[in-house]
């Protein structure tokens, strides 16, 4: 279920449920807002460019600043990793842009 609610000019977006099987994985990209997300189960690794990756387990949050390129994925072989993504944008930009992969 997604929540998406217009809020005086601005968009709110809340993807309660994604889930990704062992080794899936969300390409660089960037969002033209900030994004925060919620590990509800399993692992996940988060990596800005030009930074060393995350790990988030379940329970830990991480924030992400407007036009931040990153990438994430599950990088477990056995365990499916859930979590929420919560974004506050001006309406109609909130979406992620992905970006071409690094050669």
């Amino acid at each position: 279920m997604n929540v998406a609610k217009p809020y005086v000019g601005f968009w709110f977006h809340c993807s309660p449920n994604p889930e990704y099987a062992p080794g899936g994985i969300n390409p660089r990209h960037f969002h033209p807002a900030a994004i925060t997300f919620h590990i509800l189960s399993g692992t996940g690794i988060f990596q800005e460019d030009g930074k060393p990756p995350v790990t988030l387990r379940a329970g830990e949050s991480l924030f992400v600043p407007t036009g931040t390129i990153h990438s994430h994925w599950n990088p477990s072989t056995t365990e499916n990793l859930r979590f929420v993504e919560f974004i506050v944008a001006e309406k109609d930009k909130g979406r992620s842009i992905p970006r071409p992969l690094k050669k």
